[in-house]
């Protein structure tokens, strides 16, 4: 019995022995395995984080090139701005005083006849009275404060004219510029040839100026010579008078009437800018990549 009882004792030792070696090989294994698995999930996160790194810088270079985009656009709008507020106040010193200069000389040439006495004149012979009509007209207008004005304010239109030159130069630059830098849609060609058609009637103003200063001229000659006394003389200068002050504000008026809309057709192209520069923003925006914390 004793020998039965050693014998079995040894056998459960052994099968316990026996099960504890196959759960430590099965443990090990188990270890091996997880091991490998945390390897593989580690090396699968490292790749990941990675490719998270490699978009990141991607999506900042692709920000960089949109951001320096963006900063040329917000310049040559800015430059617009300027160039705007430079051609509007050339166009508005020029014709001010090219207008004025108009009106001071159809001043003095009404002033210069009002001084002639008719009824001296009318005691001579017809050719003798025509020498000395023509002489005293021509006197008092150069000695007349209207004509030295108009005179002055011819010289100052001229120099304005030079920088009219200028400043249309430097804006069509910029506007070159806006047509590179931005995409040349029909839109964008619209809006610039709407500042075309607007400057245009600068040109056309000032034609319409001089033909009118002309009529006015040969109006007047005619109608000197029907001033036989003093009485009509003075009547027709207070006429002719009134007519200058009416020819002076619609010259006037219409000048400022085409600088508001060569402005507002300016305008028009920096609001398409400002649209424009808000859709870039909005892509800065998208585009701008979120920050990575990396592990380890």
């Amino acid at each position: 019995m004793a020998v039965i009882s050693a014998l079995s004792a040894i056998a459960s030792a052994l099968a316990v022995g026996i099960v504890n070696y196959r759960g430590g090989k099965e443990l090990e294994r188990y270890r091996f395995n997880n091991i490998e698995v945390i390897e593989k999930q580690k090396i699968q996160h490292m790749n990941e984080l990675e490719k998270q790194k490699n978009d990141f810088k991607d999506k900042l270079e692709r920000n960089k090139i949109i951001n320096i985009d963006c900063q040329r656009k917000q310049q040559v709008y800015s430059q617009l701005m300027g160039r705007k507020s430079m051609i509007l106040q050339s166009y508005a010193s020029y014709y001010g005083e090219f207008i004025r200069s108009e009106y001071l000389d159809y001043r003095s040439r009404i002033t210069a006849i009002s001084r002639i006495d008719h009824e001296r004149i009318r005691r001579m012979m017809p050719d003798q009275a025509n020498i000395e009509f023509n002489k005293i007209v021509n006197i008092e207008r150069e000695n007349s404060l209207e004509f030295k004005s108009s005179e002055k304010a011819d010289h100052m239109s001229r120099d304005l004219r030079q920088q009219i030159g200028k400043g249309n130069e430097r804006l069509w630059m910029t506007i070159g510029l806006i047509q590179v830098i931005f995409s040349n849609t029909e839109d964008l060609k619209k809006l610039i040839k709407q500042i075309i058609e607007e400057q245009t009637n600068f040109e056309e103003l000032e034609k319409h100026i001089i033909a009118d200063i002309e009529t006015v001229k040969e109006e007047i000659a005619i109608e000197a010579g029907y001033l036989t006394s003093n009485e009509i003389r003075d009547q027709w200068f207070k006429d002719r008078s009134e007519k200058s002050q009416n020819w002076l504000k619609t010259y006037y008026d219409k000048s400022s009437s085409i600088q508001e809309s060569f402005e507002l057709s300016i305008d028009a192209l920096l609001y398409y800018i400002e649209r424009e520069l808000q859709k870039a923003n909005e892509v800065i925006s998208d585009a701008t990549p979120a920050y990575i914390e990396i592990e380890g």
